[in-house]
């Protein structure tokens, strides 16, 4: 029997190929966890997000008559977005309480993803740390599934924890 020398895995090859299908794992992880944080909205959708913050701050921190009186020094985009939130206060009542207590929603609701999404980044980052740990050489080879496989229950685990968190502090 002949062997092909070049079908061999070092492994050093298994451990790249390891680190490499392991950091893949983490990006689509990541990648879904934003998706999920944002009810799967659009990009579309998500580009008018800061407008309606920006219009929602300025709604919050108005008197109803500064509100009306001013609206024409926002700009286009903040003219749309108070548009917007009008529309929504249609739903609920005109009273300018209504519009200022939705807008404070959208302030907390703005705040509390982007404490999320900075989250997300550090467990991305922490995650990718934790993997070329145990690809490296210091992990017997033998161990590095193992070693990875605990990573993610570890990434799970505290983002498991990060939802629940901003699940309660959202209700």
């Amino acid at each position: 029997m002949k062997i092909d020398f070049a079908q061999v895995i070092t492994p050093q090859a298994r451990r790249a190929q390891l680190h490499s299908n392991a950091v893949t794992a983490i990006d689509a992880a990541h990648a879904d966890f934003l998706r999920n944080l944002t009810g799967q909205a659009t990009g579309e959708e998500r580009d008018t997000w800061e407008t309606k913050v920006s219009a929602a701050a300025f709604i919050r921190g108005a008197s109803g008559p500064e509100i009306e009186a001013n609206i024409a020094l926002l700009n286009e985009d903040h003219v749309d977005a108070f548009d917007d939130l009008l529309s929504l206060v249609d739903d609920i009542g005109e009273d300018i309480d209504d519009l200022r207590a939705l807008s404070t929603t959208i302030l907390q609701k703005s705040r509390s993803y982007k404490h999320l999404v900075g989250r997300a980044a550090r467990f991305r980052r922490e995650a990718k740390d934790a993997i070329a740990l145990a690809t490296g050489d210091g992990t017997p080879i033998a161990d590095v599934p193992a070693a990875i496989t605990a990573v993610f229950a570890q990434m799970s685990a505290e983002v498991a924890a990060a939802v629940q968190l901003w699940q309660n502090q959202s209700a």
